[in-house]
């Protein structure tokens, strides 16, 4: 079976979807990275692709495979939509919606001025505690030690509650890391789907 058919590609999505092991989903995204955007997008439309991939940017638990989905939004060129999507969604009247964005920008390392000023704002003025914790773990997430960030940070320290703890937490953390340069810039898959993915594997073995 060729890599680059229809039922391969809707093999990888569904697998990188509904896998119970987080390594499976892995080796899904890897494989439609190694397939390539030109070839993904010949046999299954673009909005498909992104709609998955999106989604695990926010909804799973293990950090290296949404970091694993940002690389491979990046390798498909889907990128700046994310990015953009990301953005409108920190304005959004939905607590649910824009903590999923927060994760999301974090997951993607968006860290440019405009972004930090967005989730400054945020911290200081969302009325969602909720929103305003994954700020924090955001900047936890990101290792993103601004001066700015590290004032706003001992402010929230000067509160009570969950988000003070944490704040005070990743003040003295963030304290110690290096100064980083800003830049702006589990269903388990059926027979046919192991089958279609296994001879991917194998093909993209064979190659190196």
């Amino acid at each position: 079976m060729n890599c680059k058919d229809k039922l391969v590609v809707d093999a990888l999505l569904q697998q990188l979807s509904t896998a119970h092991n987080w390594k499976l989903r892995m080796e899904a995204a890897d494989l439609l990275i190694f397939i390539g955007a030109r070839d993904v997008f010949k046999v299954i439309s673009t909005d498909e692709v992104f709609d998955t991939l999106e989604r695990l940017l926010w909804d799973h638990a293990n950090k290296e495979l949404r970091s694993k989905v940002s690389d491979a939004i990046s390798s498909l060129d889907l990128r700046q939509r994310a990015c953009q999507l990301v953005l409108r969604r920190l304005e959004d009247p939905a607590e649910e919606v824009r903590g999923r964005a927060v994760i999301s920008l974090a997951t993607l390392e968006m860290k440019g001025v405009k972004e930090m000023k967005a989730l400054l704002d945020i911290l200081e003025l969302d009325s969602s505690v909720y929103v305003r914790i994954q700020v924090v773990r955001a900047f936890s997430h990101m290792e993103w030690n601004d001066p700015r960030i590290l004032r706003s940070l001992r402010e929230r320290e000067k509160g009570e509650g969950t988000l003070a703890t944490e704040a005070r937490k990743l003040s003295r953390t963030l304290s110690d890391v290096p100064a980083k340069r800003l830049w702006s810039n589990n269903l388990t898959p059926g027979p046919s789907t192991n089958t279609a993915v296994h001879t991917l594997t194998e093909e993209r073995r064979g190659t190196g």
